[in-house]
């Protein structure tokens, strides 16, 4: 008796292993990669009744893994960017963003993605057109988006960018009366050029 348990624990731990391998080999050709804020840019525009309000985010993190010969599959993928690291120039002005963003309850904007497709490219292109799908929480709200990015190589680092359109409805985010503006209109467009590099650690 003790030697058939001794034999299908044996058994057990060799299916554990086998099972520990082929996860690995599955990830052997994902890479990870760290935006670098200080050379990358986010910024954000709408539109008032008395004219256009830009604003920027100074810091913002996020980290992906994919493989780079492909730029087709990801494992997991995110960035984050702290709403207090948002500014207009206008100190009122981000006072009353802070607010309708709920910062204190809802410290970060997040997004998570789930799929990373790119277009077949020859070895001629200097940008590749892709399309990220996943899902963007803003407060306590969470909705699925997709949108067009181009990606280009920088030696063993890759470069982001590209455009998005977020309706401030769909997230419950009101604009306080202290903003000062008689409107300001449901779109908000964010643009983006962000530069992801190879983590060597």
């Amino acid at each position: 008796m003790k030697a058939n348990i001794i034999r299908v624990i044996s058994f057990l731990c060799g299916c554990f292993c086998l099972l520990l391998c082929s996860a690995a080999a599955l990830r052997a050709d994902e890479v990870r990669y760290r935006i670098d804020d200080a050379l990358s840019q986010l910024n954000f525009f709408v539109d008032s009744t008395l004219h256009e309000v830009e604003g920027s985010a100074h810091q913002f993190a996020g980290e992906v893994l994919f493989d780079p010969d492909t730029l087709s599959v990801v494992s997991g993928g995110w960035v984050k960017i702290p709403v207090i690291e948002m500014d207009t120039q206008n100190a009122k002005r981000d006072k009353g963003m802070y607010k309708m963003f709920d910062r204190d309850a809802f410290p970060d904007i997040r997004f998570e993605a789930y799929a990373f497709q790119c277009a077949e490219s020859s070895g001629e292109q200097s940008k590749i057109k892709c399309e990220i799908s996943g899902i963007l929480t803003i407060r306590d709200v969470m909705k699925n988006i997709t949108f067009p990015v181009t990606a280009s190589r920088e030696g063993e680092n890759f470069r982001v960018e590209g455009e998005m359109l977020i309706r401030r409805d769909d997230f419950r985010l009101k604009t306080p009366s202290v903003f000062g503006i008689i409107r300001v209109d449901q779109d908000v467009t964010v643009q983006f050029n962000t530069l992801w590099k190879l983590d060597q650690s």
